[in-house]
Parts: C-alpha cells; structure tokens; sequence
C-alpha cells in the first residue's frame, strides 16, 4: 500500500504538471524565434530539434509561450490552441466599444495595455462551422453553455471578431437583459396596443450597431424596402440608405424603437440579397424567454414577448431565413430566481419549455473551465504583462493547482485522497424509502415507482438536492 499513497502525494503532481510543460522548448530561425511543443513542430517541419528539460518551476519563466504572432483568427489552426492572440485597440473600441466584454475583463485590457483574446476550443470550433456551412439553407443556430465564469462572453466575443473580419453583418446583442432585466424608460407603444418600447435601450442598440457595422454599410449598399412613416412630418422613402433609419433613430430618441425594429425587419428580409452573411450574436438569450422587471399597472410582470424589442429580436432566432447564422449564450444569473430547487447551466433548464422549443434544433457548445495548460498560459500571460509579481506566486507551481495550500499540502504528504460521489441508484432508493417510512415524503404519488424515479433523475442523485425536492412532499 506505500507506493499508491506516495503517488497520491506531491510528487505525483509535480511529475504531471512537469510532463505538460516539456512541451515548451526553442526553435530558433534566422528572423525570429518561435516555442513550439514537439507534437506540432513534428507536423510543420523535418528539422532536428533538441528539447530542454523543463522543471516545474520552469513553467513560469518570462520565455514561456503564452502568445501567438499570428494575429488573424481565419488563420487559426490547432497549432494556434491555448494561446492568446492580439487583436487592435481600434477594433476593440468598435465591436465592444459599447458592450459586449465584462467590466473587468475591460480593465485588465486597459492595464495590460493590450488587447488578447486565447484561442480556446468552443469559439475554434463554432468558426470552423461557419466557415463550412452552406449559407443558402435556413439559418443555423449555436447555443454556447456552461457554468459561471467559464468563458461563454468571451468565447462570443472571439467569434465576433472573426465574423467581422469576414465582413459579416453584425446584429449584436451583447446582453439580454437589458431587454427585460435593467431597463431604463418605459412607453407605449405606438403601433401595437398591449406592448411597451424601450426608446434608451433602442438608442443604445442603434449608436452600436452603426458603429459596429460602419465598414459593412460604407461598401454595401443597403436600402429600405419600403417606406415608414415616424410623424406628420417625417418620414423614410422606399429605396433611401438604411443609414436614414439609423440616423432618424438616433435624432429622435423617441422614434428609436420603431426604427430598431425597422432594422431588424429589413436585415431578416433582404439577407439573401447581401452579399455577406448575417451574424446574429446575442449573450444570455434566456432572458427572452422570462418575464422582465417590468410591471403593469395591476403590479404583475409583463412577459418578454411584449416588449416590442424583444418580439422582433425573437424573430431573428427562428430558421426561416438564410444567409445568416445565430450565435448565442445562456446564462444562469438569474436562474435562481425562477426556480430556486435546481439552478443549472444546461440550455433546457434556462432557455425554458418556449426557448428550447423555439431553438430545436439547435448545436449546443458546451464552453468548460480552463484545461490544464489554458491555465498555465493564461498564468503566464499575467506573468508577462506583469500581473503577477509575486515571486513566489510565480514558481510555487503545486500552489496554482491545488485547493490546499502548499504548506498544507506538504503537512498532509503522503496521504489518501478519498472520492465521495453522489448516490448510487440503490442509495438514492433507500434514501427515499426511508423518508417515506418516516413520513417525511406524503405525496402519493412520490411514494409510487414512478415518483421515486422522477425523484432520483431530478435531483442528479446529488445528496443534497435529493432532501430539498422532498422537503416539500
């Protein structure tokens, strides 16, 4: 038994995280010098390379690699993975300018006096999707999930960026709820009884949107299909820039959710006639499909579905138009609220039973925590623009990794970790057996086989959820 301990102690850890930084090693050339782990140096060239053995507390030297100097998402390949690239300031100021990257990751940008987004697998794989798809079938639609701080805005922001490389529309919503949650001024609306405008939200779509798309509609021309009229006075002809209407939008506050809506309308209708795809891009889609902060007169919440926004914004996810894709996240922020027993991440749980069904079908992106070496590149990267000055935060390897400390670490070395997963089947059936022997489950139907199941699947066969969904049976 002394040997599987000792493996269970540090040094299994160290021999671990060494094994993945042996990848890093110099190839030198005659113009630059480049880092390369030898499985792709063996794919892109036949030249001898000696490999440097790499200690633990190598990993986080200033040579490290954390960066890539190819700076063009198109021409990202798997080489590419788990480092960062940069992207100009000017085209972070026009695509996220306004929205669309959280205030943190803002500020870091700011300090670090540089621009990088890390090539990681979901955005890599949903760009090699819309480089492949045929843009003459119905729209696709890609739901990027995971948990909390996973990595789900940036991962959009990634695919956003290379769409706009491509010269893509951009239809851009960087957060939902804005629509539903945070709302500022609340009207009437003036063309559908029942609903309401949101002219402050409106306007702040439509300032992004002209500036987001400033390339696209200089080299594309763009006209209205017909003719709206906003007053007694003012009005758009049929075949004038779209630019009237995004102008008129921004002149007139009050007139800027109908002429959003005009947008969205003439973007969904003439998408086959451009000749560049649509890129639907909308972070926490799920707060469409929830009632919003709104309140009626009688004090209830009026549903999503009747804000004007976010009725035509809906419109756009359906797959009954061509030449454009939809690129969306889900977000439990709020989940809690809606239901308290069992908060998830997964689309079904947040998008609810119309989102889901308005989604179908739908390609799912499951956008996970950082892998191993996503978080050495990344510690790294803080290492480099000096983030991070600790000296000891920079070598104490074992210290970045573990949930003990490196001084507990070492007091409890060697020692036998032991896994407690959540229940069996047959736990989990005892379990409820027993709180229906003590007359802690009075449900009829929980006590029947079907109920029992029902009980197992819900909870996951977690422990902890199991007791709270039968505290009310």
């Amino acid at each position: 038994m002394a040997a599987p301990v000792h493996l269970c102690g540090k040094a299994m850890w160290i021999a671990r995280l060494t094994n993945s930084m042996r990848s890093i090693y110099f190839k030198k050339s005659s113009s630059v010098s480049h880092m390369l782990s030898p499985r792709l140096l063996s794919t892109s060239t036949h030249e001898e390379t000696v490999v440097p053995h790499t200690t633990a507390s190598d990993a986080f030297q200033p040579h490290a690699v954390c960066k890539t100097n190819e700076h063009d998402p198109d021409k990202h390949t798997e080489n590419h993975m788990s480092l960062f690239y940069k992207v100009q300031e000017d085209e972070i100021k026009r695509l996220f300018g306004s929205g669309g990257l959280e205030r943190q990751f803002l500020i870091q940008l700011k300090t670090f006096q540089e621009s990088c987004f890390m090539v990681r697998q979901p955005a890599f794989e949903v760009i090699n999707y819309l480089k492949q798809s045929d843009y003459s079938n119905p729209a696709i639609r890609y739901v990027l999930y995971g948990k909390k701080g996973s990595g789900k805005t940036v991962s959009l922001a990634h695919i956003i960026h290379w769409c706009s490389q491509q010269g893509w529309l951009l239809i851009h919503v960087p957060s939902a709820d804005r629509f539903t949650e945070r709302v500022d001024e609340v009207q009437p609306s003036s063309h559908n009884p029942g609903r309401v405008d949101l002219p402050v939200v409106a306007l702040e779509w439509l300032k992004r949107f002209k500036v987001q798309n400033s390339l696209f509609l200089e080299e594309n021309e763009f006209k209205t299909s017909r003719s709206y009229v906003w007053s007694k006075r003012e009005s758009t002809e049929e075949g004038a820039p779209i630019t009237n209407v995004i102008e008129q939008g921004i002149n007139r506050s009050k007139h800027a959710s109908d002429c959003m809506n005009v947008i969205l309308r003439e973007v969904k209708l003439q998408s086959k006639n451009l000749r560049k795809p649509v890129l639907v891009a909308m972070d926490g889609v799920n707060h469409l499909f929830w009632d919003t902060a709104i309140r009626r007169e009688d004090r209830t919440f009026l549903p999503a579905c009747d804000v004007s926004l976010v009725y035509n914004l809906k419109k756009l996810l359906h797959n009954d138009w061509s030449n454009a894709a939809v690129v969306t996240t889900v977000d439990e922020r709020y989940a809690g609220v809606y239901n308290k027993r069992r908060p998830s991440y997964l689309p079904r749980f947040l998008l609810q039973k119309s989102g889901f069904e308005l989604f179908d079908p739908f390609l799912p992106v499951l956008v996970d925590g950082y892998s191993e070496k996503e978080a050495l590149t990344c510690i790294n990267y803080y290492i480099d623009r000096h983030w991070i000055q600790n000296e000891n935060g920079k070598t104490d390897l074992i210290k970045t990794f573990d949930t003990l400390t490196l001084q507990g670490f070492e007091l409890f070395d060697p020692f036998l970790p032991v896994l407690v997963d959540g229940y069996s089947e047959k736990e989990a059936l005892t379990c409820i057996n027993y709180y229906i022997d003590r007359h802690w489950i009075q449900n009829e139907n929980a006590k029947t086989d079907g109920g029992k199941k029902e009980l197992m699947h819900l909870s996951g066969f977690n422990p902890l959820q199991l007791d709270m969904l039968c505290r009310g049976l």
